[in-house]
């Protein structure tokens, strides 16, 4: 595999970075200054079997009750418009919540996020909530 642009393959360059004292994780987290930590993006989805909505005040209890003391340093939610296929391959498209928390790299943020799913699928009877997770660096 090469690097566009550079000639070099990218197993000198990694091994280049390596040797200088550089993690992989340096990489892609940005390096000097920045620490690395997680991204999760939670998407949850606002449409219920039957018809019904989580209703905005339903969304901020959840939020209140199961996020919130998980993620006390701070949280983000956006609001989105969201598509999937059924099972049927019908296209389906409903209201979104985006859930963005940054946090450790930690067994204790993995079992929180866990349950934060789980009691959305319960509460709200969901087949699914998608989960992306990424490494990046951040500075406060």
């Amino acid at each position: 595999m090469r690097l566009t642009g550079t000639g070099l393959p990218s197993v000198v360059i990694l091994a280049a970075l390596l040797a200088a004292g550089c993690a992989p994780r340096d990489v892609v987290t940005g390096g000097a200054g920045l620490r690395p930590m997680l991204r999760t993006e939670l998407y949850f989805g606002m449409s219920m079997p039957g018809g019904k909505a989580v209703s905005e005040a339903e969304w901020a209890a959840f939020l209140d009750a199961h996020v919130t003391p998980k993620f006390r340093d701070g949280l983000t939610v956006i609001d989105a418009s969201g598509q999937c296929l059924s099972d049927s391959g019908e296209v389906v498209r409903e209201q979104a919540k985006v859930l963005v928390v940054v946090h450790g790299d930690t067994p204790q943020s993995r079992i929180d996020i866990y349950n934060i799913i789980s009691a959305y699928k319960r509460q709200f009877r969901q087949k699914s909530v998608l989960r992306v997770t990424e490494p990046v660096g951040v500075s406060f």
